[in-house]
């Protein structure tokens, strides 16, 4: 398998879109706490972009080696507020951003896990409940 670093636009589409979910999300926000990020204080979303980045460098020098991240691109990760982007699009950038931190011990993390196991099922049900076939479909 490969890896490589994304760019601040992935990460960034992901954090601002949990800002704008995470009164939904209290489990989310619970386990985010108990990583030292909490919802709640002012400054979390830059806090995660970067705790995001550097699970990804750490995957990346997992796969090639210590220092290796930075001949992908400048280790210079920046969080930006923004407008959400549509739900797909989150769910894409999430997804690359957990398909390239699947190297070393990365995955047996907690924010790996958080993202992989909640967060990401969560996305795909919300996008899940806007399709006109879900919408029509009976429950049996």
């Amino acid at each position: 398998m490969n890896a490589y670093m994304v760019q601040d636009k992935t990460i960034n589409a992901i954090v601002n879109w949990l800002h704008r979910e995470i009164p939904r999300l209290t489990y989310v926000s619970y386990k985010l706490k108990e990583l030292g990020i909490d919802p709640a204080l002012p400054g979390w979303e830059a806090k995660l972009g970067v705790a995001l980045f550097e699970l990804n460098t750490r995957a990346v020098e997992s796969r090639y080696g210590r220092g290796q991240a930075r001949s992908f691109r400048t280790l210079n990760y920046r969080y930006r507020p923004g407008f959400p982007a549509p739900l797909a699009s989150v769910l894409k950038s999430l997804e690359s951003w957990l398909y390239q931190c699947m190297e070393g011990q990365v995955v047996q993390t907690p924010l790996f896990k958080l993202f992989d196991c909640e967060v990401r099922i969560y996305l795909m049900k919300r996008i899940i409940e806007t399709l006109p076939e879900y919408r029509q479909a009976a429950w049996d």
